[in-house]
């Protein structure tokens, strides 16, 4: 159940990685001369570099350090600022977004990057036949994407987009490409070659087994806290799905950085060697996401029952030795715009749980059986074949063993899951995301997102309706409404079940200099670091 620390910016993911290196770096005088290479690692490879057609976490992760964005958020305000823009201005009416360029940005084959390649970028990621999974979610509303010069950038909405300032910070998926540079090498060579702006020039991608960046000495036009060249050389990125295997390549300094559960955190209490930072990132993962297309996961009263049988508490005591808090709703309380109401929901009760299963007509046999016509209630939980979530779906099975359930893990390479979803061939599947703010709500539980590997199955247009409002509603106060009321709508409806709000441990080598945790943003600030 104890996942591993999350680290970028963003991951749109039903995967877990552990970390990359966020901000864009600066070198000033007096600052060390750039130092040799940071490893980090990666729970699975990504599906594929050309962001736009990427829906994992590592693709993200990987792009985050390749490419930049056109915004940034200060990671000691929190505030959205300008990154590759160098100004920008948004319309009364919130339909129409210019940014103007900064001078001298450079793609990584040493071509400008100019407005007209941004908006080809954008207008890519829109088009149906590229089928973007995330990007074009994040651009939710863009129906033009225009350069009035080489450097002015219009983008035009078909409505207002409360959230899409917070999403043109996400460079991990709206990073710039070069036409030119498109068009000559192809999609395909794109995929496993990525080339972009950003403060790392990719080098090899090497599969289950690592891919590698190495430092763009030309980078300066990062944010204002950060501009630039970064000071390490080469960051790698090592594939290490074995959560075993992570935890002892941390402590023997094979790599710089990740998240350790308590259980093993003992090993990395000398002060010489690593620093330990507590935190709570904006994750909620693993969550439990029915198959409503199935009986009898159709029947609300089934998925209450369910979500009450099961003592949250119990998870947190055994495997997070109480370091968490049960989790009940679609958001955890890190993200700006959590509801506590959906606490009052689904608090562990046996009895009630009991009394549920009865009105939808499974009762115990004399074995202590949940049976509905002599037939005992049985489903199997999908999961991706991560260690570190296995362990607490084996505690709910225990726990709804005792009720005369019988529920069976079915583990599956990470690769294949989205598949499975996408052919319904499950009862329930494991879910959930990293994401800085409720817009997240959109793209796992919008009618629309059927399909991308990221709404299992819900679909109702009452719900659509209201996650549409929470698009377009610019007014803080109406936004924070509509928000509240989605998190109650989604919680009585049962459609996912959530486990636990867990507070981890970010542990960090001593030769990492400069390295900060942001309480705003939830992430490690090695903007400034180097590596000893």
């Amino acid at each position: 159940m104890k996942k591993r620390a999350q680290i970028a910016c963003i991951f749109l993911t039903i995967f877990i990685i552990t970390s990359t290196l966020m901000g864009c770096g600066s070198k000033t005088p007096g600052t060390p001369p750039p130092s040799d290479t940071a490893v980090f690692s990666l729970a699975t490879d990504p599906d594929t570099l050309d962001i736009q057609k990427s829906s994992a976490g590592t693709s993200a992760a990987v792009m985050e350090l390749v490419g930049g964005s056109l915004l940034a958020k200060d990671p000691t305000t929190g505030e959205i600022i300008p990154y590759l823009a160098k100004s920008y201005k948004v319309s009364d009416d919130g339909k129409t977004l210019t940014f103007i360029l900064k001078d001298g940005i450079k793609f990584h084959d040493g071509t400008p990057l100019t407005a007209e390649d941004y908006a080809w970028t954008f207008t890519r990621a829109m088009a149906p036949e590229t089928a973007s999974p995330v990007t074009a979610v994040l651009l939710a509303g863009l129906v033009g994407a225009t350069a009035t010069d080489t450097k002015t950038l219009v983008l035009t909405l078909d409505t207002p987009n409360f959230y899409i300032l917070d999403s043109l910070t996400l460079a991990g998926y709206t990073s710039p490409y070069s036409k030119a540079y498109m068009d000559e090498k192809g999609d395909d060579f794109i995929a496993r070659n990525p080339m972009s702006v950003g403060p790392y020039i990719f080098r090899q991608w090497k599969t289950g087994e690592s891919i590698i960046l190495d430092r763009n000495p030309d980078f300066t036009w990062g944010p204002a806290y950060a501009p630039g060249p970064r000071l390490v050389q080469t960051v790698e990125y090592k594939i290490i799905p074995d959560q075993a295997t992570v935890i002892a390549a941390l402590e023997a300094g094979e790599t710089l950085m990740d998240g350790v559960p308590d259980s093993e955190i003992s090993r990395f209490q000398d002060p010489a060697k690593f620093t330990i930072y507590k935190t709570m990132s904006q994750n909620l993962y693993p969550a439990l996401a029915f198959n409503l297309n199935k009986e009898p996961w159709n029947n609300l009263v089934i998925r209450q029952a369910l979500s009450t049988a099961i003592d949250r508490q119990s998870i947190i005591d055994v495997l997070l030795s109480g370091n968490g808090s049960p989790a009940y709703g679609p958001l955890p309380p890190s993200i700006p715009g959590y509801n506590p109401k959906v606490e009052d929901y689904y608090n562990y009760d046996k009895t009630k749980a009991l009394a549920l299963f009865g009105q939808a007509g499974y009762t115990p046999d004399s074995t202590g059986k949940l049976v509905k016509d002599g037939i005992q209630l049985s489903f199997t939980v999908l999961s991706p074949a991560y260690d570190f979530v296995t362990p607490g779906l084996q505690i709910v099975q225990e726990q709804l063993k005792a009720l005369g359930i019988d529920m069976q893990i079915e583990t599956v390479d990470p690769s294949l899951l989205t598949n499975r979803m996408t052919e319904g061939s499950y009862d329930l599947v494991v879910t959930g995301y990293n994401y800085p703010n409720a817009g997240v709500l959109y793209y796992y539980f919008h009618s629309s997102m059927l399909g991308a590997g990221l709404n299992s199955s819900v679909n109702d247009p009452q719900l659509d309706t209201m996650l549409v409002q929470a698009q377009s509603i610019m007014d803080p106060v109406q936004h924070k409404q509509v928000v509240d009321d989605i998190q109650v709508y989604i919680v009585e409806n049962a459609y996912w079940i959530t486990l636990v709000n867990s507070e981890g441990n970010l542990v960090v080598s001593t030769r990492v200099e400069g390295a900060k945790w942001s309480a705003v943003l939830y992430t490690m600030d090695l903007s400034n670091a180097s590596i000893k």
